[in-house]
């Protein structure tokens, strides 16, 4: 998302002055990097999240964090990531998906609180995963969503470690409407 890509660029560069021990570097824009921050609240702010406060399980918030998350093309060099920039691969139920490690990571906490709000059914403690049609609905049975939501949100979860496709793709013919089980850990 275009909105953050000032603080992904600071942070690299702050990260490689730390690399090299540089203290405080001339060229080193601190006004960019508090325009950076004013620009994540914005971001935050559009995200309707605020301190104490749970994302709301969302079809634009979802696919806002999807797109953040999302490996850009600037940061691909020969069909592989930059050095220094990791890449997590999901396949999904229809396409596979690149993500930068780092956003994901930094959205980390967000992907919990939308997949916390999926039915309990989904649980891996609860009731060891459901299907992927059921994804498109909260807990309440209220509708947040369109199965494209969905993938987008379970890819979300497996590139954070925090869901997990519970029946091999062979086997997917098998299940209701030819799609996997899967579940989340929250």
């Amino acid at each position: 998302m275009e909105i953050l890509d000032p603080i992904y660029a600071l942070r690299e560069k702050a990260s490689a002055y730390r690399a090299f021990a540089i203290e405080d570097p001339e060229d080193f824009d601190w006004a960019e990097l508090a325009k950076a921050f004013d620009k994540a609240a914005d971001i935050l702010e559009r995200l309707k999240v605020g301190k104490n406060q749970m994302l709301e399980l969302t079809a634009k918030n979802v696919e806002t964090i999807f797109l953040d998350c999302l490996f850009r093309q600037d940061e691909i060099e020969d069909e592989k990531p930059k050095p220094g920039l990791e890449m997590v691969a999901v396949k999904g139920v229809i396409q596979s998906f690149g993500f930068n490690k780092v956003r994901v990571d930094l959205h980390k906490e967000e992907i919990r609180q939308l997949l916390s709000q999926l039915p309990e059914p989904f649980r891996e403690d609860i009731g060891g995963g459901w299907t992927f049609l059921n994804g498109c609905v909260k807990q309440n049975g209220d509708q947040w969503g369109e199965q494209r939501n969905v993938e987008q949100l379970m890819a979300l979860g497996i590139a954070s470690e925090q869901a997990k496709i519970q029946t091999p793709k062979e086997l997917w013919d098998i299940l209701p409407g030819g799609v996997p089980y899967f579940s989340v850990k929250v």
